[in-house]
Protein backbone atom coordinates (compact mmCIF):
# COMPACT_ATOMS: atom_id res chain seq x y z
CA UNK A 1 0.00 0.00 0.00
CA UNK A 2 2.84 2.40 0.87
CA UNK A 3 4.51 1.82 -2.49
CA UNK A 4 1.26 2.69 -4.30
CA UNK A 5 1.05 5.96 -2.32
CA UNK A 6 4.67 6.78 -3.18
CA UNK A 7 3.98 6.09 -6.83
CA UNK A 8 0.86 8.29 -6.73
CA UNK A 9 2.89 11.09 -5.15
CA UNK A 10 5.58 10.86 -7.81
CA UNK A 11 3.04 10.87 -10.66
CA UNK A 12 1.17 13.81 -9.08
CA UNK A 13 4.40 15.80 -8.67
CA UNK A 14 5.43 15.07 -12.27
CA UNK A 15 2.16 16.37 -13.73
CA UNK A 16 2.02 19.33 -11.36
CA UNK A 17 5.56 20.46 -12.23
CA UNK A 18 4.70 20.12 -15.91
CA UNK A 19 1.64 22.38 -15.45
CA UNK A 20 3.57 24.92 -13.37
CA UNK A 21 6.09 25.36 -16.20
CA UNK A 22 3.25 26.23 -18.61
CA UNK A 23 1.84 29.05 -16.44
CA UNK A 24 2.81 32.63 -17.24
CA UNK A 25 3.54 33.86 -13.73
CA UNK A 26 3.90 37.52 -12.93
CA UNK A 27 4.53 37.53 -9.24
CA UNK A 28 5.39 40.64 -7.31
CA UNK A 29 5.30 41.85 -3.76
CA UNK A 30 1.96 43.12 -2.57
CA UNK A 31 1.57 45.03 0.64
CA UNK A 32 -1.25 44.06 2.94
CA UNK A 33 -2.85 47.49 2.71
CA UNK A 34 -2.61 47.72 -1.09
CA UNK A 35 -4.13 44.28 -1.77
CA UNK A 36 -7.62 44.83 -3.17
CA UNK A 37 -8.58 41.24 -4.03
CA UNK A 38 -7.83 38.38 -1.67
CA UNK A 39 -8.42 34.69 -2.27
CA UNK A 40 -8.60 32.37 0.72
CA UNK A 41 -8.08 28.62 0.48
CA UNK A 42 -9.03 26.81 3.66
CA UNK A 43 -9.83 23.45 5.19
CA UNK A 44 -13.57 23.63 5.85
CA UNK A 45 -13.91 20.19 7.44
CA UNK A 46 -13.91 21.48 11.02
CA UNK A 47 -16.64 23.91 12.18
CA UNK A 48 -14.19 25.89 14.35
CA UNK A 49 -11.94 26.44 11.31
CA UNK A 50 -14.91 27.65 9.27
CA UNK A 51 -15.84 30.11 12.02
CA UNK A 52 -12.25 31.40 12.23
CA UNK A 53 -12.09 31.95 8.47
CA UNK A 54 -15.53 33.59 8.49
CA UNK A 55 -14.38 36.09 11.14
CA UNK A 56 -11.15 36.80 9.23
CA UNK A 57 -13.17 37.33 6.03
CA UNK A 58 -15.52 39.71 7.86
CA UNK A 59 -12.50 41.71 9.10
CA UNK A 60 -11.05 41.92 5.58
CA UNK A 61 -14.36 43.03 4.07
CA UNK A 62 -14.61 45.73 6.75
CA UNK A 63 -11.33 47.07 5.29
CA UNK A 64 -12.94 47.22 1.82
CA UNK A 65 -11.17 44.12 0.49
CA UNK A 66 -12.82 41.88 -2.10
CA UNK A 67 -12.58 38.37 -0.70
CA UNK A 68 -13.32 35.03 -2.37
CA UNK A 69 -13.30 31.79 -0.42
CA UNK A 70 -12.75 28.21 -1.46
CA UNK A 71 -13.13 25.58 1.22
CA UNK A 72 -12.09 21.93 1.06
CA UNK A 73 -13.99 19.26 3.00
CA UNK A 74 -11.74 16.27 3.66
CA UNK A 75 -14.74 13.96 3.40
CA UNK A 76 -17.65 13.33 1.04
CA UNK A 77 -20.07 15.79 2.67
CA UNK A 78 -22.53 17.70 0.49
CA UNK A 79 -20.99 21.15 -0.08
CA UNK A 80 -23.91 22.92 -1.75
CA UNK A 81 -25.46 24.45 1.40
CA UNK A 82 -22.57 26.61 2.61
CA UNK A 83 -22.24 30.39 2.22
CA UNK A 84 -18.88 29.91 0.45
CA UNK A 85 -17.70 27.93 -2.56
CA UNK A 86 -16.37 24.52 -1.62
CA UNK A 87 -15.33 21.10 -2.87
CA UNK A 88 -14.80 17.72 -1.24
CA UNK A 89 -13.04 14.40 -1.83
CA UNK A 90 -15.55 13.56 -4.56
CA UNK A 91 -14.14 16.54 -6.47
CA UNK A 92 -10.59 15.17 -6.56
CA UNK A 93 -9.08 12.52 -8.80
CA UNK A 94 -6.94 9.57 -7.72
CA UNK A 95 -3.89 11.88 -7.57
CA UNK A 96 -5.73 14.29 -5.20
CA UNK A 97 -5.94 16.94 -7.92
CA UNK A 98 -9.05 19.07 -7.41
CA UNK A 99 -11.58 19.48 -10.19
CA UNK A 100 -15.08 20.84 -10.60
CA UNK A 101 -16.81 24.11 -11.30
CA UNK A 102 -16.03 25.77 -7.95
CA UNK A 103 -12.34 24.92 -8.25
CA UNK A 104 -12.12 26.09 -11.87
CA UNK A 105 -13.91 29.38 -11.10
CA UNK A 106 -11.56 30.06 -8.19
CA UNK A 107 -8.44 29.21 -10.18
CA UNK A 108 -9.34 31.59 -13.03
CA UNK A 109 -9.06 34.57 -10.65
CA UNK A 110 -5.83 36.52 -10.38
CA UNK A 111 -5.85 37.76 -6.80
CA UNK A 112 -3.52 40.38 -5.41
CA UNK A 113 -3.06 38.06 -2.46
CA UNK A 114 -3.80 34.36 -1.99
CA UNK A 115 -3.83 33.06 1.58
CA UNK A 116 -3.89 29.38 2.48
CA UNK A 117 -5.44 28.74 5.91
CA UNK A 118 -5.10 25.17 7.11
CA UNK A 119 -2.99 22.97 9.33
CA UNK A 120 -0.31 20.62 8.06
CA UNK A 121 -0.21 19.44 4.46
CA UNK A 122 -3.33 19.57 2.33
CA UNK A 123 -2.63 18.20 -1.15
CA UNK A 124 -5.75 19.56 -2.92
CA UNK A 125 -5.29 23.08 -1.53
CA UNK A 126 -1.54 23.02 -2.21
CA UNK A 127 -2.30 22.01 -5.79
CA UNK A 128 -4.58 25.02 -6.28
CA UNK A 129 -2.05 27.37 -4.65
CA UNK A 130 0.78 26.05 -6.84
CA UNK A 131 -1.18 26.77 -10.01
CA UNK A 132 -2.57 30.11 -8.83
CA UNK A 133 -1.81 33.18 -10.91
CA UNK A 134 -2.08 35.39 -7.83
CA UNK A 135 0.54 38.09 -7.37
CA UNK A 136 1.57 36.88 -3.91
CA UNK A 137 0.76 33.51 -2.34
CA UNK A 138 1.01 33.08 1.43
CA UNK A 139 0.44 29.82 3.24
CA UNK A 140 1.51 27.45 5.98
CA UNK A 141 4.94 25.86 5.89
CA UNK A 142 5.08 22.82 3.61
CA UNK A 143 7.84 20.78 2.01
CA UNK A 144 6.29 21.68 -1.35
CA UNK A 145 8.03 25.04 -1.70
CA UNK A 146 6.49 25.75 -5.11
CA UNK A 147 3.06 26.28 -3.51
CA UNK A 148 3.68 29.58 -1.76
CA UNK A 149 5.90 32.63 -2.10
CA UNK A 150 5.81 33.24 1.66
CA UNK A 151 5.36 30.41 4.15
CA UNK A 152 4.49 30.88 7.79
CA UNK A 153 5.61 28.25 10.29
CA UNK A 154 4.00 28.65 13.70
CA UNK A 155 4.81 26.62 16.77
CA UNK A 156 1.18 26.18 17.68
CA UNK A 157 -1.38 24.52 15.45
CA UNK A 158 -3.87 27.28 16.12
CA UNK A 159 -5.50 29.03 13.14
CA UNK A 160 -6.08 32.28 15.06
CA UNK A 161 -2.36 32.46 15.86
CA UNK A 162 -1.50 31.56 12.26
CA UNK A 163 -3.72 34.35 10.87
CA UNK A 164 -2.11 36.83 13.27
CA UNK A 165 1.32 35.77 12.01
CA UNK A 166 0.22 36.15 8.37
CA UNK A 167 -1.05 39.66 9.08
CA UNK A 168 2.09 40.52 11.08
CA UNK A 169 4.45 39.66 8.22
CA UNK A 170 2.29 41.05 5.44
CA UNK A 171 1.96 44.39 7.21
CA UNK A 172 5.73 44.65 7.42
CA UNK A 173 6.31 44.02 3.73
CA UNK A 174 6.84 47.24 1.86
CA UNK A 175 7.62 47.19 -1.85
CA UNK A 176 7.83 50.96 -2.34
CA UNK A 177 10.77 51.70 -0.02
CA UNK A 178 14.25 50.32 -0.27
CA UNK A 179 14.90 49.87 3.39
CA UNK A 180 14.82 47.03 5.85
CA UNK A 181 11.44 45.99 7.18
CA UNK A 182 10.84 46.38 10.89
CA UNK A 183 10.21 43.10 12.64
Amino acid sequence: MESIKNWQTQVREYFLQKMIRKIDLRRHTVTYDSAQSIGILFDATDLKHRETVAQFTKDLKARDKKVKLLGFFDNKQDVSNFPFKAFNKNDTDWLMRPKGENVENFMTNTFDLLIGIYEGNNLPLEYIAALSKSHLRVGPYTDNTYCYDLMIDTDKRDLDNYIKQVEFYLKRMNSSKHEAATI
